[in-house]
């Protein structure tokens, strides 16, 4: 079932960064030091945005772009094409949010 709430996310392991675009602002949030089971567990949850909500946004460290461009991950992990997650249908705030 298509979520409503995030349009596409990517993970990358080498930082442990997850990156989130929302609907429909096209907004992105990148979380810092995420675990990759928390990531799975979001791929893999039903309703997507109220995993978010309960499990990743309130709980890692993050900040927003207005811009849905490239994640804000290391130079050593430039390969976020191989780790995103095209179409998801199938902690501490940042003193900007």
């Amino acid at each position: 079932m298509p979520t409503t709430t995030i349009a596409d996310m990517a993970y990358d392991p080498d930082t442990q960064t997850l990156a989130v675009w929302f609907r429909p602002s096209g907004r992105r949030s990148d979380h810092f030091e995420v675990p990759a089971a928390v990531y799975d567990a979001l791929r893999q949850s039903p309703a997507k945005g109220r995993y978010f909500g309960a499990h990743v946004h309130d709980g890692y460290d993050f900040i927003q772009s207005d811009r849905g461009d490239q994640p804000h991950f290391s130079d050593r992990s430039q390969n976020i094409a191989h780790h995103r997650h095209a179409g998801t249908e199938g902690a501490k705030k940042d003193a900007n949010h």
